[in-house]
C-alpha cells in the first residue's frame, strides 16, 4: 500500500470513530428532551398545602384568606381545597389548573356566592392575585379583591 492510501485509510477510520463516539451521545441527549417534555408535572407549580395572607375588598376592606390545595399534576382537586375569607363566614371548596408560575381557581362558598380568581408565584414564594365573586355576594356589596403576600403554612392548616 502506498503513501497516500494509507493516508486516507487513517483518515476514514478517524472520521468513523468519531461518529461511532458522538452518535449515542446525540440520541441519548434527543431522548432526555423528549422525557422532560412528557413529564407534566415538571413544569407545573406546586401549591399543595396549606396558603395565607392578606386579601382586600371594597365590601369587606382589609381581611384574611386561606387557601387549602389539594394538587394532582396541573389540577386543583375540588374534593379537598378549599378558600376562606375571614371576618365574613365566605368559604368553600374550589378546584383548578395549575401551570408553571400561574394558577385559577373556582367554587361554590356558602350563602350562595360563587368566586374566581387567579393568582401567581412572586420572588419571595408568596402567593399574589385576584378574585370576583358571583350570585349572592354580589348582591351584598361585594363583588371582587385582590390577595397578597399568602405565605405557605405547611401540608396541613391549622
Amino acid at each position: 500500500m502506498d503513501y497516500f492510501s494509507r493516508a486516507v485509510l487513517v483518515l476514514v477510520s478517524g472520521l468513523f470513530g468519531t461518529v461511532l463516539t458522538l452518535a449515542p451521545y446525540g440520541y441519548a441527549h434527543a431522548q432526555d428532551e423528549n422525557s422532560v417534555s412528557q413529564l407534566p408535572d415538571s413544569k407545573v407549580l406546586k401549591l399543595a398545602g396549606c396558603w395565607q395572607g392578606n386579601a382586600f375588598n371594597d365590601g369587606q376592606n382589609e381581611t384574611s384568606i386561606l387557601f387549602f390545595f389539594q394538587q394532582s399534576g396541573n389540577q386543583i382537586n375540588q374534593k379537598h381545597s378549599t378558600i376562606d375569607l375571614e371576618p365574613t363566614s365566605t368559604h368553600g371548596p374550589i378546584k383548578g389548573k395549575v401551570s408553571r408560575t400561574r394558577f385559577r381557581f373556582s367554587g361554590k362558598l356558602s350563602d350562595g356566592c360563587g368566586i374566581f380568581g387567579g393568582g401567581s408565584i412572586q420572588n419571595d414564594g408568596t402567593l399574589t392575585g385576584r378574585y370576583t365573586y358571583t350570585g349572592n355576594c354580589v348582591q351584598m356589596g361585594i363583588d371582587s379583591g385582590e390577595f397578597s403576600k399568602v405565605t405557605f403554612l405547611g401540608a396541613t392548616c391549622p
